[in-house]
């Protein structure tokens, strides 16, 4: 089980001899290693990013040398030793851990965001928000069970041996020994993997990743299905998805891109994928609802963008003015409203849109911008493109829960 000894050699080029390097058992401070370790944290592992640095909790009195996020989004401790790690490191880690899984989501995000910043860590100003873009989306509630790596220079047989134990008991434990040699005053490190890390299935960041891909081919392939009925189509949706993925961008907001629900992919019982299998929905950063659409109707043979009534509710005027002008081009204009008790789809229609003057009602419906033709879409597609950006600008004045409430009965 003990890793082997690692061998260094120097070639002199003046006598064509290798000569050997001696090996450290320690390198001259734990904080030197931290240094190191924080300002090239893929030398740990790969796409690693430390949040923390010596990370204390509210009621904990350890200090936690270095806390990070791997690349599939688990939270992971780092305890470090410059010489050999020893049983009593397993028994801080182990508490660290025990420590970080009793808080709470909320009180751990916040700690994060607090502790960050410090020693060449970089500042997180909101850890949750951090976590989504690192993971491509993954709710915080992903971030658990912890992660425990032991790291040391030169390895001690009885360390190694428990936490290989504690490994194949399912403990998330694994050991990291560095063989470190000097030369011309510098310190080299060699990188062994002395304990791997116990075999878990596939991250849900790659369940997630691997799900979008095949729900996005999925979904072109019924776009191109309609090339023959709707010339252009596959033109149209590229240039939507192009326009509004770099509005997003211009907003400094993020796209999360998803086939009608990316984490529970489109399976044929999945009910909601299985009702909306055309669509390609977009989020604004942080917010769990929908803000807008593109979709296609393989039976109306049309292309449309679709703007959620919440969203849709922030610009009212900017909406009336473009649904006119929609319906003045001879355009169709889809509307739908949730909140109507008596709407039932295909029996009393859509609902009016524009509202009429003397409508009451302060809630927009979603609206259904439609349109059949590549021409159509070069010619009206700056109007919807506005129509977003005035949408992801109001909504960044508003909070979530404000949006998605119920309106005043009609």
């Amino acid at each position: 089980m003990v890793t082997k000894q690692i061998r260094v050699w120097e070639f002199d080029d003046s006598t064509s001899r290798l000569e050997p390097l001696e090996p450290l058992d320690r390198v001259k401070s734990e904080s030197r290693l931290e240094d190191a370790l924080v300002k090239s944290p893929d030398v740990l592992m790969e796409n690693f990013s430390v949040v923390a640095r010596q990370y204390s909790g509210a009621n904990f009195a350890g200090r936690m040398d270095l806390v990070g996020v791997d690349e599939e989004g688990r939270l992971t401790v780092i305890e470090l030793k410059r010489g050999a790690a020893s049983r009593d490191a397993i028994a801080q880690i182990l508490d660290y851990g025990s420590y970080l899984e009793s808080e709470s989501e909320s009180e751990l995000a916040q700690h994060l965001s607090d502790r960050s910043g410090n020693s060449g860590t970089v500042k997180i100003e909101n850890f949750a928000q951090w976590y989504e873009e690192k993971t491509g989306g993954l709710p915080l509630n992903e971030i658990r069970p912890v992660r425990l790596v032991v790291v040391g220079v030169g390895e001690d047989e009885a360390t190694a041996r428990i936490i290989k134990f504690l490994s194949e008991k399912g403990v998330d434990i694994s050991m990291v020994s560095f063989q470190a040699f000097e030369q011309s005053g510098k310190t080299l490190l060699a990188r062994q993997v002395t304990v791997e890390p116990p075999e878990r299935p596939m991250p849900a960041a790659s369940i997630m990743a691997e799900r979008q891909r095949e729900g996005k081919a999925f979904l072109l392939e019924r776009v191109d299905a309609l090339e023959d009925s709707l010339p252009g189509i596959r033109k149209i949706w590229d240039s939507a998805e192009a326009e509004f993925e770099a509005m997003f961008t211009e907003a400094s907001l993020r796209r999360l891109r998803k086939m009608v629900d990316g984490r529970k992919g489109l399976k044929a019982h999945n009910e909601r994928a299985a009702s909306w299998p055309n669509r390609l929905n977009f989020q604004i950063l942080g917010r769990r609802h929908s803000t807008a659409a593109i979709e296609i109707d393989d039976q109306r043979k049309e292309f449309r963008v679709i703007f959620f009534g919440a969203y849709a509710d922030l610009c009212k005027d900017e909406f009336e003015q473009a649904a006119t002008k929609w319906k003045a081009a001879g355009l169709d204009l889809d509307t739908w409203d949730p909140f109507r008790e008596d709407y039932s789809y295909g029996d009393n229609g859509p609902v009016e849109f524009p509202r009429a003057e003397d409508d009451p009602a302060e809630y927009c419906p979603e609206v259904k911008f439609c349109l059949s033709t590549l021409e159509q879409w070069e010619e009206h597609k700056d109007t919807l493109t506005d129509l977003a950006r005035n949408v992801f600008r109001q909504a960044q004045l508003i909070p979530e829960s404000e949006l998605h409430r119920k309106p005043r009965p009609r």
